[in-house]
């Protein structure tokens, strides 16, 4: 099963974003910890959308949630939306940012969150895949 939900690209309405996807998947009967890194990881990688493309018109985030049939599958959740291309080495060597630095975290909080984090640049899109098992 899949559902799409799209919201403007701002701060705000991240948490509207989040909210909605863990409404969209409360019935799986997942533990609350499952469900708390999910919501974690939607967040972290929609502020990161708005934060990264503050300059440009990003217009609207979109995600895609894929819910598995079985007990045991992969979740899937795709984020597309428009802005700056993320450079590749970003994602090579992804760890915490040291304690008394002002940003830098979310890749590493997204990433422990997840069981597999993806990126790619389809035109002038920015697609972020994280698939978490179940």
């Amino acid at each position: 099963m899949q559902h799409g939900l799209s919201v403007p690209a701002t701060f705000t309405a991240v948490r509207d974003l989040a909210e909605a996807a863990r409404t969209a998947i409360s019935h799986l009967g997942a533990p609350e910890l499952w469900l708390f890194e999910l919501e974690l990881a939607i967040v972290e990688t929609a502020n990161n959308i708005v934060a990264h493309a503050q300059d440009t018109d990003c217009g609207r985030i979109d995600l895609y949630v894929s819910v598995p049939a079985g007990p045991n599958g992969r979740f899937i959740l795709e984020f597309r939306a428009s802005g700056h291309a993320l450079a590749r080495h970003h994602l090579d060597n992804v760890r915490m940012a040291p304690p008394e630095a002002e940003s830098g975290r979310g890749l590493a909080l997204i990433s422990t969150c997840v069981d597999e984090l993806h990126y790619e640049r389809s035109g002038e899109i920015n697609i972020w895949r994280l698939v978490k098992i179940l």
